[in-house]
């Protein structure tokens, strides 16, 4: 068998998006306020129970992320005792990027990964509550906690609460670890070739916009060196996240919930543990988090997922540097006017690119050279 095979947000507390022309500013508007219509209709099917009178459901504030936008409700219901319900958070799909498609794909896969997850109190994803297709939109259950990326940021200076997110990135691993071995399939060999030649187009271009000749070199022998060794070796596989990344997993205390599932292939695990590991240090692109800190983290994901078992380095670092490559050319190609913001990219993550190979030289020796 071969195996084949992000959005960063930010808090606002008016739902329209700034860029918004005055036309799509009165769609976007007319849209939130159907999906809160709509909500409101349905609170009974979505929390069953013996309530004497209506709900109250308020918007309360607006995520607008690259690829979709997050309305967050609250909702209460009526009577004497005024209990307070779960919100709801409604994720509306941009048209640009997949619209209704990515919505349908989306809400069946959380619809048929929710049973496994709803299992453990520890590991969960959103609770799917409602598709609307027309509207390229799904509506889920709130949840509590806050992303791991955010923690970063909040805890950057208190070096006391570093310990904490050390062990969220272990928690993360073992999230991850709980849902591939509830999804796991039969083992498969990696599509080494594909890969290897999507990134090799991608170097191209990187030196077309002026990463060094010098650098890129070790980059290709490495790719070259080790998708010959893994054409050769099965990998565990399973239903892949897709998108876990340290702003789509949110810890609350030892409680792991990872967001936007897209639960649309299955195959090598490595593909979301490279993934992870990549967000982890692309955060130093905007953050100055030291290398002892990511070290750490990074051990402690790899940690919770494997446990004692044997980690393929080889796998992991080949999805990493071909994951690398392909952030670094849509990273630069978003920043085509700020040459002082474009050097700071190719040098960092040359940087990082260098230092995977480098790590894997060591691990493999005269294998990848």
């Amino acid at each position: 068998m071969s195996l084949s095979v992000r959005d960063t947000g930010r808090m606002t507390r008016m739902p329209p998006p700034a860029a918004l022309s005055r036309f799509d500013l009165i769609a976007h508007n007319n849209t939130v306020e159907e999906i809160r219509s709509r909500v409101s209709n349905n609170i009974e099917s979505y929390f069953p129970g013996p309530f004497k009178s209506g709900f109250a459901v308020q918007l309360i504030s607006v995520q607008q992320r690259s690829y979709s936008t997050i309305c967050f409700f609250n909702v209460c219901a009526g009577g004497p005792d005024n209990r307070p319900l779960p919100g709801i958070a409604v994720k509306i799909f941009s048209h640009q990027f997949g619209g209704a498609e990515l919505a349908d794909l989306q809400f069946s896969s959380m619809k048929s990964v929710w049973p496994l997850m709803s299992q453990t109190a520890r590991f969960a994803i959103p609770r799917p509550l409602e598709l609307f297709h027309d509207l390229s939109a799904m509506a889920m259950e709130r949840v509590g906690g806050e992303s791991i990326q955010r923690q970063f940021r909040r805890n950057l200076f208190a070096p006391l609460k570093w310990p904490a997110l050390v062990c969220a990135c272990g928690n993360a691993g073992e999230w991850l670890r709980y849902f591939h071995t509830a999804t796991q399939e039969s083992q498969g060999q990696l599509d080494v070739t594909a890969k290897k030649a999507a990134a090799g187009l991608a170097i191209s271009k990187l030196q077309g916009r002026g990463f060094p000749g010098k650098s890129v070199h070790p980059i290709e022998v490495f790719l070259d060196t080790s998708a010959q060794e893994l054409s050769h070796i099965d990998l565990p596989a399973a239903l892949v996240h897709g998108d876990f990344t340290v702003d789509n997993v949110i810890a609350e205390g030892a409680r792991i919930t990872a967001l936007d599932l897209s639960g649309r292939d299955r195959n090598a695990i490595y593909h979301d543990l490279a993934t992870f590991l990549n967000s982890l240090w692309l955060m130093r692109l905007f953050m100055p988090l030291p290398d002892a800190l990511l070290n750490r983290c990074a051990r402690a994901f790899l940690k919770g997922y494997f446990g004692d078992e044997r980690c393929c380095h080889l796998a992991l670092n080949f999805l990493r540097v071909t994951g690398l490559v392909s952030s670094a050319l849509e990273i630069i190609g978003r920043r085509q006017d700020q040459p002082i913001a474009q050097f700071w990219v190719r040098r960092f993550l040359n940087h990082q690119l260098g230092g995977i190979v480098r790590s894997s030289r060591d691990t493999y020796g005269a294998t990848l050279t």
